[in-house]
């Protein structure tokens, strides 16, 4: 049986790794981020926390030197972002879900109440777990150290393409632009990590919706080998 052609969007490294995954699962795979990532040079906020959230491994990549993690109870959104900390040496609890949401139910056992906390994401993002520390009367800090870019997919590399992953709802809008653009059909199979993330498929033009368990490498194959 011939395994349709999937188009992987999100962002490097999770792009590649995303790829790699399907293509030993026996899938077609077109590697394209939608996305980029450029550090915007803003300067860290100052002073000493006493929690860190850090809301994307893109995040933890361009924060630089991490010293200010030091002494900090630090919180990853997921397991990728866990891991580059990792890498540097930094022990953080992982969100579960790995999401916003996620990481309001990892501290919700905490004492948030006048806590000097750090979130650390891109620019432009989802404010939910501010709004929710600031509601808790915790002080918050924003390091907004990188920001998304747009990135051109040659539109003769989407021929073919019968499915596409989505990881973001921005993923999702910078996606629909270069489907539009290429003359891509309306009816293509979008598969998104999340309810929220799909939601924008009518206002952005697709209706051939599919909702996998997550933004996960085997939550994306599950929902393809689900059809």
């Amino acid at each position: 049986m011939t395994r349709p052609r999937v188009w992987v969007t999100r962002t490097e490294p999770g792009c590649s790794r995303q790829a790699e995954a399907l293509e030993a699962a026996g899938y077609d795979v077109l590697a394209a981020p939608v996305l980029g990532v450029a550090e915007t040079g803003v300067e860290r906020p100052a002073g000493s926390f006493q929690h860190v959230f850090f809301l994307s491994e893109q995040a933890v990549r361009a924060a630089g030197d991490l010293s200010f993690c030091v002494g900090a109870e630090v919180h990853a959104v997921g397991g990728q972002t866990a891991a580059r900390l990792a890498d540097a040496g930094i022990t953080a609890d992982v969100a579960d879900p790995p999401s916003s949401e996620g990481l309001i139910k990892l501290c919700a056992g905490e004492t948030i109440a006048g806590a000097a906390c750090l979130i650390v994401a891109g620019e432009g993002g989802r404010k939910v777990l501010k709004g929710h520390l600031e509601a808790a009367s915790a002080v918050v800090s924003e390091y907004l150290c990188y920001q998304r870019v747009s990135l051109d997919v040659p539109a003769a590399s989407l021929a073919g393409v019968s499915h596409i992953l989505i990881a973001s709802q921005d993923g999702f809008r910078a996606m629909a632009r270069l489907w539009c653009e290429s003359g891509g059909d309306a009816g293509v199979k979008v598969i998104a990590a999340s309810d929220r993330i799909a939601a924008l498929g009518p206002e952005l033009g697709f209706e051939n919706l599919q909702v996998a368990a997550g933004a996960a490498d085997a939550d994306f194959i599950a929902a393809l080998e689900a059809e």
